[in-house]
């Protein structure tokens, strides 16, 4: 009984409370199924709340007074936020800049140990040119010397003196020789050396020269240049030297060293003459060196 007076009441009140609010929206059908409605924005713990016993004003009624369909609350989809996904943004652009940050320091250690590296061969071979040796060929003793007899001028002849001087720090193994003694116009010079057909005068082993003791070949001119001595006393033409040495050095590196040397009568000495043709000092691929003259 006492739950009969209550459902009376809540009726009474009901009926009232539509009274006072505008026109109720088309009512829904009640065989069909609302459709679902994206879930809304739920009102905050400090708003009043409807118990079950009572209806909100946006209520809306069914034909049957008994029977209604509430509403449901309205939530801004905009303000709904992921916190996983706001969580992997994060660390995928932490996970970027500390990339980035890896990049350039290797970057730099790259650059720093190319810059070791580079020092490091450059000390290497400022180390081998100091302690390598400097082989050169040069005219000690020119063999020539013009004098006055009672017939006229003539050369007196002797012994040309060729010297393989080493002025480095370390013995020279000399390998293979090669010079030659002839006469050139005035003005003019006496032809090359082809390096890639002659390959030298083999030189037997244990022949070297060490800073303070280089290497001496000697050459008698008693019999030469006898039809063309007027024209060298005359000046008409000079008495050229032209070679080369080749040699080991310590660090077993082949190298080869040419020399041109042409005769100043006047002063009784050979002097050095000629370009890069003729004078040179290089390494040498053992490979592209010709076979040598056993003699």
């Amino acid at each position: 009984m006492k739950a009969a007076w209550i459902a009376l009441a809540m009726m009474i009140a009901c009926g009232a409370l539509a009274e006072s609010q505008p026109p109720a929206p088309t009512p829904t059908k009640v065989d069909q199924p609302p459709k679902q409605q994206p879930k809304s924005k739920c009102p905050k713990s400090d708003e009043p709340s409807h118990p079950p016993d009572q209806h909100p004003p946006s209520t809306v009624f069914t034909a049957s007074p008994s029977i209604y369909v509430e509403a449901p609350c309205q939530k801004n989809d905009t303000e709904k936020t992921s916190a996983p996904e706001w969580w992997a943004i994060s660390i995928n652009g932490c996970l970027l800049i500390v990339t980035f940050f890896q990049l350039l320091t290797f970057r730099r250690q790259a650059g720093i140990m190319e810059a070791q590296t580079r020092i490091s061969v450059d000390q290497k071979n400022i180390t081998v040119d100091l302690q390598r040796p400097y082989v050169y060929g040069r005219v000690t003793k020119p063999g020539l010397k013009p004098i006055d007899t009672p017939i006229g001028p003539d050369l007196m002849r002797s012994m040309l003196e060729l010297c393989i001087d080493n002025i480095g720090t370390t013995p020279a193994s000399l390998t293979r020789l090669q010079w030659e003694i002839s006469t050139a116009p005035r003005g003019g010079i006496a032809p090359a050396i082809d390096l890639t057909i002659l390959g030298g005068r083999e030189l037997p082993v244990g022949t070297v020269a060490i800073k303070g003791e280089p290497f001496f070949e000697t050459e008698k001119l008693a019999l030469r240049f006898i039809e063309e001595k007027n024209d060298i006393i005359e000046l008409k033409r000079t008495v050229w030297v032209v070679g080369f040495v080749r040699y080991v050095h310590i660090f077993g590196h082949h190298r080869i060293s040419g020399f041109a040397h042409a005769l100043d009568l006047i002063h009784e000495r050979f002097v050095r003459r000629g370009g890069e043709k003729y004078n040179y000092a290089r390494d040498e691929d053992p490979s592209q060196i010709p076979p040598g003259i056993s003699v």
